[in-house]
C-alpha cells in the first residue's frame, strides 16, 4: 500500500532499511520475525484509550500509521471528528490512518 499510495514515503523507508541492513546485517537475520522489510521501523505499545482529540504531530505529514489492537476488552472506537468517521475497535483489528493529518481519539473502553 505504501509502494502505490505513498510512493515518496516508500523510497525514504527503503533507503532508511537499506542503512539498517548494512548496520544490523547478520544479527537481523538472526531474527527474521523482527524484519519487516522496510515497512515498519518503530513499534509503540499503548495501554488502554485515548479520549482527548489530538493530532500526532511527531509523524510525517506523508506517513500513514498501522494501528493494530491486542487485548481483551469491550468498547472503544476511533473516532475522527472532522470527518465523521467513528469506527468500533476490537483486538485484532488492523487499520491504517495518517494520525498527522486527521484529529482523532478513542471513546472509553467499557470493560477489560
Amino acid at each position: 500500500m505504501t509502494r502505490h499510495y505513498l510512493p515518496d514515503q516508500w523510497k525514504a523507508q527503503e533507503r532508511a532499511y537499506n542503512c539498517v541492513l548494512a548496520w544490523l546485517g547478520d544479527e537481523l537475520a538472526m531474527c527474521p520475525t523482527l524484519n519487516f522489510k522496510g515497512a515498519f521501523f518503530i513499534v509503540t505499545i499503548k495501554e488502554g484509550d485515548s479520549e482527548i482529540v489530538h493530532i500526532d504531530w511527531s509523524d510525517s505529514r506523508k506517513s500513514m500509521t498501522w494501528v493494530f489492537t491486542m487485548g481483551d476488552w469491550e468498547g472503544a472506537e476511533f473516532v475522527a471528528p472532522q470527518i465523521g468517521v467513528r469506527v468500533p475497535v476490537n483486538a485484532g483489528h488492523l487499520f491504517r490512518v495518517m494520525l498527522r493529518m486527521v484529529a482523532h481519539f478513542t471513546t472509553p473502553i467499557r470493560l477489560g
